[in-house]
């Protein structure tokens, strides 16, 4: 991959694997062609329910309607894999309710696990009192049949390459809307919840592909990562794995917003 072309009198320096390009909002859940997509907030926004007073940090999900049997522990922001809640601390197939917190965070229901075909998804702004016959996604009724989901603040996206395509030489492009740079890495995922066993991320490994990105990202405008460029440890080698990555946009005053392309070194291709 050659470096990138400029048109600017100054641009950030020079960073293996990225090129840095103002970039225009990512439509949602949209495929592009460097096989990443994207998601924000929601393209079915369950709304009009009962609204259910709940303030504690955290989604909650219950496996009866109207909030009642076994509930789950307070789930964070973040990428949660098939077999991170769902099918570890709450049963697999189980879920008819679930509560939101009050601070515009959004719930992504996935019908199958993340590293391949997400089988339909259900995107929900507020606590819902049962899935019972909610339609979305092709799936006709979404009670108990969530696999896995994404709990995202405002102003959050999801960019992914699933497993069935992920090899060296792609790209994950994170990008954010005009004049809006790259605040946070909310959460990574680089594994598979549908291999036996599951090849799930350790606290200390998510924190290491966090780290990575935020190094490479941080108040960018977009930049687009070359797959097998930055990280240099396998979590399950010799199993197939996506890649899933969350971030948050926000108006920084280092935020680059240039309309040019930056110069970059693409680093070669390290082992995983």
């Amino acid at each position: 991959m050659s470096g990138c072309r400029s048109t600017l009198a100054a641009a950030p320096p020079n960073i293996p694997g990225l090129c840095g390009r103002a970039g225009r909002r990512q439509r949602r859940l949209q495929p592009v062609s460097d096989h990443s997509s994207y998601l924000m907030k929601s393209d079915i926004l369950v709304s009009g329910l009962p609204q259910f007073s709940h303030s504690a940090a955290g989604v909650r999900l219950y496996t009866g309607c109207n909030y009642t049997g076994i509930v789950s522990p307070p789930i964070p922001p973040g990428i949660h894999p098939y077999g991170d809640v769902i099918g570890s601390s709450f049963p697999n197939d189980s879920l008819y309710s679930l509560t939101l917190p009050n601070d515009g965070t959004t719930v992504t229901l996935t019908g199958n696990a993340l590293s391949g075909n997400w089988g339909g998804t259900l995107n929900v702004s507020q606590s819902m009192p049962c899935l019972i016959n909610v339609v979305a996604g092709g799936i006709s009724n979404w009670a108990g049949v969530a696999s896995a989901l994404f709990v995202q603040p405002p102003n959050s996206y999801v960019a992914y390459i699933p497993s069935s395509v992920l090899s060296f030489g792609q790209t994950l492009t994170l990008s954010c809307p005009p004049r809006m740079g790259i605040n946070k890495i909310i959460s990574v995922f680089y594994g598979n919840d549908q291999s036996s066993p599951l090849c799930l991320n350790t606290a200390s490994y998510t924190a290491y592909l966090i780290d990575g990105f935020t190094k490479l990202c941080l108040n960018l405008n977009k930049c687009s990562y070359l797959f097998g460029s930055l990280f240099d440890t396998d979590p399950c080698s010799g199993i197939s794995k996506a890649m899933i990555v969350m971030w948050s946009c926000g108006y920084t005053s280092a935020t680059s917003t240039f309309s040019g392309e930056t110069p970059c070194g693409c680093a070669k291709h390290d082992s995983l």
